[in-house]
C-alpha cells in the first residue's frame, strides 16, 4: 500500500512538472522568424514586456537569454537559432513562459503569453522523449505489480 502511494505521487509529480514546463521549441531553418502579435490592445511588448529566447534546460529563466527586437504590433524579427529554446516574456518582475502553445500548418506556432502572443515561423515542437513513456509505463507496470499482491494477502 504505501509503495503504491509512493509511485503515485512520483507519477503525479512527473506530470505536474512536465505541464508547468515551457514549450521547447527546435530551429528548422537556419534562422526563425518572429512576429509580435497581440490578443489585447493593453499588451505592450515596447513599455511592459520583452521578448526572450532562453536556453531549452533553462525552465527557471535564470541564464543567458537573447532579446527578440520585436516592440509593436506586426513588427518582425529575424534571429540565428542553431538549438533548441523556449521563450518567455519578461518585466521588471520576472519571466513568464507561454501559457499555450498552436503548432500551425507547416513549421509555424502561435505562442501566447497571458493576453499577448508572438507566430513564430521556422520551428517545430520537440517530442516527448521516449525515456519519459518508457518511464511512465515502468511505473504503471509497478502500480499493478503492487494492487496485485495487495489482493492476493
Amino acid at each position: 500500500m504505501k509503495l503504491m502511494r509512493v509511485l503515485t505521487a512520483g507519477m503525479l509529480t512527473l506530470f505536474a512538472s512536465t505541464a508547468m514546463a515551457s514549450t521547447v521549441f527546435v530551429p528548422t531553418e537556419d534562422s526563425v522568424i518572429f512576429e509580435a502579435a497581440f490578443l489585447d490592445s493593453d499588451f505592450d511588448f515596447v513599455n511592459d514586456f520583452d521578448l526572450v529566447i532562453f536556453d531549452d534546460q533553462d525552465t527557471t529563466f535564470v541564464g543567458d537569454s537573447m532579446l527578440v527586437p520585436v516592440a509593436s504590433p506586426f513588427d518582425v524579427a529575424t534571429v540565428d537559432i542553431d538549438s533548441n529554446f523556449i521563450l518567455a516574456i519578461c518585466d521588471i518582475t520576472g519571466c513568464y513562459g507561454d501559457t499555450f502553445v498552436d503548432f500551425l500548418a507547416g513549421d509555424s506556432a502561435a505562442v501566447q503569453f497571458g493576453e499577448g502572443g508572438v507566430m513564430v515561423s521556422g520551428v517545430a515542437p520537440v517530442p516527448v522523449p521516449a525515456a519519459v513513456w518508457l518511464f511512465g509505463s515502468g511505473l504503471l507496470g509497478l502500480v499493478a505489480v503492487a494492487r496485485r499482491r495487495q489482493t492476493a494477502a
